[in-house]
Parts: structure tokens; C-alpha cells; sequence
């Protein structure tokens, strides 16, 4: 398996529904973000339907079958350093998605910039 990881500490998989990787070995591509609560202020962290919305335009839609970016989806990193919805909505929309997933122990302090 082939991991790309997105730019900006694997936060943007943007450039992904314009140009996605072609293999010339296929079935072997995964494409894999990170996301923790202070990492995109823009984030919505009040209302599970505006993050769900948020998250699938951001990651989710690589998920969507028959597409050209069509891939496995990897959330390869972030942290429980909060106090707020962020883990439960994470957790609710990666048991909806299906999206497989790697704990990455940020934790013992908040992130203060």
C-alpha cells in the first residue's frame, strides 16, 4: 500500500478531486489526513450536521465510489487535548464513514499558540 498524505501537516486533500495520483500498480493507494480541534479554526464544532458537512467536503468525498479520486481513506493522526465536541463528533462520523483510523497520543496539555 501506497499512503499520500495531504499538504499543510496532512490537513488539505484538496488538490485530490482535481488531480488525483494514478499508480501504475493499482489497488494500492490510500490517501490519509490528520485533524486535530485547534487545526482548522474554521471548523464547526457546534452542530454535528455542519461538521459532518465540513468533513466530507474536506476528506469524505475520496470515499465516494466510481470517481476518479476514489480511494481507501486513512485518518492517520490526532489527539483527545479537548474539552469540547470534537471527540464526539470525530468519533461518530469515523463508525458513520467507516473510516479507518490511527491514535496519535497529543495529549497532557492544550494546545496554546
Amino acid at each position: 500500500m501506497i499512503f499520500v498524505e495531504g499538504l499543510n501537516y496532512a490537513l488539505d486533500l484538496s488538490m485530490i478531486k482535481d488531480k488525483p495520483i494514478y499508480l501504475d500498480y493499482p489497488n494500492r493507494l490510500v490517501y490519509s489526513f490528520h485533524l486535530y480541534s485547534f487545526s482548522l479554526p474554521d471548523m464547526n464544532f457546534t452542530d454535528y450536521d455542519q461538521f459532518k458537512k465540513q468533513m466530507d467536503e474536506r476528506y469524505g468525498y475520496i470515499l465516494e465510489e466510481g470517481q476518479d479520486y476514489t480511494a481507501p481513506l486513512w485518518f492517520g493522526e490526532f489527539g483527545t487535548d479537548i474539552s469540547d465536541n470534537y471527540w464526539k463528533f470525530l468519533i461518530k462520523y469515523l463508525d458513520e464513514t467507516q473510516i479507518h483510523w490511527a491514535y496519535w497520543a497529543y495529549t497532557g496539555y492544550k494546545h496554546e499558540p
